[in-house]
């Protein structure tokens, strides 16, 4: 691999390992590095594993910031959010959602629960990425955004957990229909 890359063995196999990291490939003895296939199970669990966590994210960074610095992100997640999703600019779409998450896993300021969230996270963007592109699921996300903007810019850590863990479990809905097809 590192010769078809031509890059170092080394950098080729810090690339494997944080591959069989992430649970994308897993190392077989006798047979290398084979891509590893997921269940639509497992799939399903992970989203079962960051609907929890990304509501607890929610909850803490509601407490540990002032209201007002999510002012920003209330505004770019309004008009300029909405000429974005008309438009079916997902890349600009996703690009927005992970600003929302990484200010979230920024605020919480709890970095076992980052390390966790970027870890999930990774193992789910391209099924997210799917569904967005074969549905309308960016409408609905973006609503889902709104209110827990909202709960946060109220410093209202229950409801911002409830709507975070809300909109995750939407997305494993979505997803779930998605694989179903």
């Amino acid at each position: 691999m590192a010769a078809d890359f031509g890059i170092p063995r080394l950098s080729a196999r810090e690339a494997l390992d944080a591959l069989v990291y992430l649970g994308f490939v897993d190392r077989q003895p006798n047979r290398g590095v084979v891509v590893r296939r997921r269940t639509p199970g497992e799939i399903l669990h992970l989203f079962d594993m960051r609907e929890v966590n990304e509501g607890l994210c929610a909850r803490i960074a509601a407490a540990n910031v002032p209201p007002e610095s999510w002012d920003d992100l209330i505004e770019l997640f309004g008009a300029p959010m909405e000429a974005i999703v008309e438009r079916r600019d997902l890349h600009t779409y996703v690009r927005n959602y992970e600003l929302l998450r990484k200010r979230l896993i920024e605020a919480a300021d709890a970095p076992p629960l980052a390390d966790l969230l970027h870890r999930l996270y990774d193992m789910t963007d391209i099924f997210v990425r799917r569904v967005l592109i074969s549905s309308d699921r960016a409408q609905h996300a973006l609503r889902d955004h709104r209110a827990v903007l909202e709960a946060l810019r109220r410093s209202d850590g229950g409801a911002a957990e409830r709507l975070r863990r809300a909109t995750i479990a939407n997305i494993r809905a979505a997803v779930e229909r998605y694989s179903a097809c």
